[in-house]
């Protein structure tokens, strides 16, 4: 059996006269982290001791009428590695949001969640024929807000979580492939997992169908869709995915989601 691993959560519980002052103060850090990590991606773009690799950029979002998800982060390979194999370090702006309904007390109020958060870490990349493999860890910040406010409900304010993930890949062919993306927040207590099957065209695009499931305090998604996979001039790659999604308490809505990324 694995050791058990306690997790220091810190959570902030505000009254109602208090919540409004408390989550504008929340805005204000979060914004001058987000400023602070911009500044820090135009100094690892600019540098030419920290560009001595390549480095990747990567933005997208991915969404629906109960829940999405964007991000925009800096992916750099230490000393002696490359991208895809050795050591790196990795820094990840985000914002969730979900809704869901409210059970405890059964009222049956549909709530409003938005999470934006800051994190950064280490990871460690293997790669080989035909598989390859991504261990990362990342620790970060944060802030649950409410709308409307629910008092019952625990999954609220600022916590810091600790995001160990695994990427892996598996060729089966020349042109078919497997691969896993799973994550876990502890602190925020939610997990994630994208399991896709990719067929590789002759224009070099990657197609095929996906399974994400996203697992959190106070809802359950499932979604099933299609996904493209299209590398462009310059060393960008764009990606577009779509299809339903099914939460177990406000069922079915479809979902569609755009992502780039860019070696420099």
């Amino acid at each position: 059996m694995p050791k058990q691993t306690k997790v220091l959560t810190l959570q902030f519980h505000p009254s109602n006269s208090e919540h409004s002052s408390l989550l504008y103060l929340f805005r204000i850090r979060f914004i001058q982290f987000s400023i602070f990590f911009l500044f820090a991606i135009l100094i690892a773009l600019t540098s030419p001791i920290l560009r001595a690799q390549d480095q990747l950029i990567i933005a997208g979002i991915q969404g629906s009428s109960q829940s999405s998800y964007s991000y925009l982060g800096l992916i750099q390979p230490l000393e002696k590695s490359t991208l895809g194999k050795g050591w790196y370090r990795k820094i990840l702006i985000s914002h969730l949001t979900y809704r869901y309904l409210q059970t405890n007390p059964n009222t049956g109020i549909s709530i409003h969640a938005a999470a934006p958060g800051i994190e950064g870490g280490f990871g460690h990349a293997w790669s080989g024929t035909p598989w390859s493999i991504d261990l990362s860890a990342t620790v970060g910040y944060r802030n649950i807000s409410l709308s409307p406010i629910s008092p019952a409900a625990d999954d609220k304010g600022g916590i810091f979580i600790l995001n160990p993930q695994i990427q892996a890949r598996y060729q089966f062919t020349e042109k078919l492939d497997a691969d896993l993306l799973a994550n876990h927040s502890l602190g925020q207590g939610n997990t994630y997992a994208r399991e896709r099957l990719g067929w590789r065209l002759a224009s070099g695009m990657r197609i095929g169908p996906e399974l994400i499931q996203v697992n959190g305090k106070t809802y359950h998604n499932t979604q099933a869709g299609l996904f493209a996979s299209m590398p462009l001039a310059n060393s960008w790659t764009v990606e577009l995915s779509a299809g339903r999604s099914h939460s177990q308490t406000l069922g079915n809505v479809t979902y569609g989601g755009i992502g780039i990324a860019k070696v420099f």
